[in-house]
């Protein structure tokens, strides 16, 4: 959850300093590409993980496969969410607001799921194990 709120803040911050840095700044544009790729990617790979700990060792694979999977075609029109918030605002600053909106999702299916921290997966029976005695 904090990773998404610094990636809401800090985030869209550096990236809207990277897009209205100048093209001939290739030094200001490699270092704020960098810190903004850190600060907006960062929830997503803490994500991964976390889909991949909610699903118990017998059935991860394939949870964790359906999981990401859907996850990602929401967000694949990306260019057409775009095209329409370019009517109430510049185009180049729409990629703003998607990376805002990512990042409060991120956070409200954070705050949504349940804690895993001190959970053991690895005791809970596979899928088709039952009490054979």
């Amino acid at each position: 959850m904090l990773a998404s709120a610094v990636s809401a803040t800090l985030g869209t911050y550096f990236y809207y300093l990277l897009l209205n840095t100048a093209a001939g700044n290739l030094p200001g544009i490699i270092l704020l590409t960098t810190i903004t790729t850190v600060l907006v990617v960062a929830p997503g790979a803490l994500s991964t993980v976390y889909i991949n700990e909610r699903f118990q060792t017998g059935v991860r694979a394939s949870g964790f496969g359906l999981g990401y999977s859907l996850a990602i075609i929401l967000p694949a029109f990306f260019v057409f969410y775009q095209a329409w918030l370019a009517n109430f605002m510049p185009f180049k600053y729409t990629v703003l607001v998607l990376v805002v909106i990512g990042a409060l999702l991120i956070f409200v299916g954070a705050a949504w799921g349940p804690e895993t921290k001190n959970v053991d997966f690895g005791s809970a029976p596979a899928p088709g194990d039952r009490d054979r005695s």
